[in-house]
């Protein structure tokens, strides 16, 4: 296995979305790839979820458009959470790490 898979140009943190955003002072560069929830204090331009059905083929047909969607200048730093760690769920996780590796 490769250490990494695709990552974005930009700086990506995977874990609690909510914690996460406590520790960030410019929300408006900031992006977001949750599962399924939306954060008010991020631009809803600035926020992708992978399964607004909450099903996880959906959010596994959606994870690289993305990471490559959030892949832009207008976005500094970009916030992953981990879905629901079980079934399709534990390869997405893999990648959402593989992505964040400096």
């Amino acid at each position: 296995m490769l250490k990494s898979h695709y990552s974005p140009s930009v700086k990506v943190r995977f874990g609690d979305i909510v914690e996460m955003l406590d520790a960030v002072e410019d929300k408006e560069s900031t992006g977001v790839i949750s599962f399924l929830k939306r954060y008010p204090q991020i631009p809803e331009s600035n926020q992708q979820a992978l399964a607004p059905d909450g099903n996880m083929l959906t959010a596994a047909q959606n994870l690289f458009s993305a990471l490559r969607n959030m892949d832009r200048p207008s976005i500094k730093l970009l916030l992953v959470e981990e879905v629901p760690d079980y079934g399709l769920g534990k390869a997405i996780n893999d990648r959402l790490r593989r992505a964040s590796v400096d």
